[in-house]
């Protein structure tokens, strides 16, 4: 299984030279005091990263109200080595109702000769880091 799919709130996006693209479907609910919740999503995207969450708004209409989005990754360049880019930048995507905020961390990491390094390893160890990095 691949650690993004987890449905923990961090996401770890690894990019190799094969990997320009990588979706993540994670499950919420509703465990607020509120029945009727609006959560609309913020996006600070990592330096060449293009993020695309769907929905970009979750209406809960009860408690107890289980709710799906998906968030595509696309990377826009961010090699190591290339000018002015890092091999990994960090952000977040956050859902607020006004009242409440929610907020998955974001790791982006660019892998250079991924053939000898397996994409699932570097992800575990991305995810790993920030997850020691968040406590």
């Amino acid at each position: 299984m691949d650690p993004g799919n987890l449905n923990y709130p961090p996401f770890s996006v690894v990019f190799g030279s094969n990997t320009d693209v990588v979706t993540y479907k994670r499950v919420v609910k509703n465990v607020g005091g509120s029945a009727d919740a609006v959560y609309q999503v913020k996006v600070t995207a990592p330096p060449n990263v293009e993020i695309n969450v769907s929905p970009n708004k979750l209406v809960f209409s009860a408690r107890n109200t289980t709710l799906f989005y998906e968030v595509t990754f696309s990377s826009a360049g961010g090699l190591e080595g290339s000018v002015g880019v890092k091999s990994h930048e960090f952000r977040s995507i956050e859902w607020s109702n006004g009242d409440h905020l929610v907020r998955s961390p974001i790791a982006a990491r660019w892998l250079q000769g991924s053939m000898d390094t397996p994409l699932y390893e570097s992800a575990i160890g991305v995810l790993i880091r920030l997850l020691l990095c968040t406590k």
